[in-house]
């Protein structure tokens, strides 16, 4: 090998080191920086873990804002996306009273579509029963009577369901 072909062999490995070493300075950093954000993250989840959570009107508003624009973006149509209703159901209620006091409870229905309607043909001597479902009148006589309570919603679907009422 000629003085010449050496010295250019020296140069090339005193560049690949001097590229080496700069590689392996810029690992250092980005470790170092990796760890410094793995940091931050892990004392920002322990902040929003423990932080109480509060919306002001304003953060209400923007997110119903971004809300209604993703929605806007997402579907053809513009409109949100259409999900179907929860089933209508009347789960099993009571009702407990006194003689001699005034009974006003209010009987709900799950799922459906708003507004839900109420009705009963069995309800105890004085009693009466609201469209949306509020029982009122006088607890006037001892004992425990389950009554059979219809409930429609807007699309005409109806579940029924059994409120006990139960006078002491």
């Amino acid at each position: 090998m000629s003085h010449e072909q050496a010295e250019r062999l020296i140069h090339l490995l005193e560049e690949n080191l001097i590229t080496m070493a700069t590689l392996s300075e810029d690992v250092e950093a980005a470790t170092a920086a990796l760890t410094a954000l793995t940091d931050k993250v892990t004392e920002l989840e322990a902040q929003l873990a423990a932080a109480e959570p509060s919306v002001s009107a304003a953060d209400q508003t923007a997110l119903e804002d971004a809300t209604t624009a993703a929605n806007a973006v997402l579907t053809p149509s513009g409109n949100p996306p259409t999900t179907e209703p929860t089933p209508l159901s009347v789960p099993n209620q009571a009702i407990d009273a006194t003689v001699g006091s005034e009974i006003n409870s209010t009987i709900a229905a799950d799922g459906g579509v708003a507004p839900v309607t109420f009705t009963s043909n069995d309800l105890l001597a004085g009693l009466s029963l609201s469209s949306d479902g509020i029982v009122t009148g006088p607890a006037s006589t001892a004992g425990t009577t389950p009554i059979n309570v219809v409930a429609t919603d807007a699309t005409g679907a109806t579940a029924s369901g059994t409120v006990t009422i139960t006078i002491v």
